[in-house]
């Protein structure tokens, strides 16, 4: 009877140890398969930031668009020229994905708006003054707005050169 008995306690025991032998193996393999996932993630995180950061600076670079907005900020505009621009923001919305487009003057005034959120957030005022003054592409942390959606701004100089206004 007791040899039975002892029989009868191995394959609990034989199944226990090899559960404590197997548990750390197994918990390295979910630890190494999390670290690759989160590392694949913050790789697309940072190539994407890097792709709009380039979409960014090209619309920066856009000399007709610059001449453009300069005649809308200026009141010089004629209403195709401002369709022009209008027509520019729309596609940032329709291909992008981009929320809203805001055109802000040099002195922070909103001069044209198009999208969902037709307001600034204060840290986003705070990137437009950084970015007139750098005249660079400023980009924002990740927010969340009252509705508790999660936003990221960007904020995009439009530089006009003398010799683009000499053209004009």
């Amino acid at each position: 009877m007791l040899l039975f008995i002892a029989l009868a306690l191995v394959v609990p025991l034989i199944g226990a140890l090899f559960v404590k032998l197997q548990t750390p193996q197994i918990e390295q393999a979910a630890f190494n398969n999390l670290q690759a996932i989160a590392q694949l993630k913050a790789t697309q995180i940072e190539n994407w930031l890097n792709e709009r950061s380039g979409d960014a600076n090209i619309l920066a670079s856009e000399t007709g668009l610059a001449a453009k907005i300069n005649s809308q900020l200026q009141g010089k505009a004629n209403p195709q020229t401002t369709q022009e621009i209008v027509s520019r923001f729309q596609s940032l919305i329709d291909f992008y994905a981009v929320n809203s487009v805001l055109l802000i003057d040099n002195h922070g005034h909103l001069a044209l708006s198009l999208g969902k959120h037709l307001d600034m957030p204060p840290a986003t005022q705070n990137l437009v003054s950084l970015s007139i003054s750098t005249k660079q592409v400023q980009r924002s942390q990740l927010f969340r707005d009252e509705s508790g959606n999660v936003h990221i701004d960007w904020v995009v100089p439009i530089v006009i050169h003398e010799r683009q206004i000499n053209r004009l």
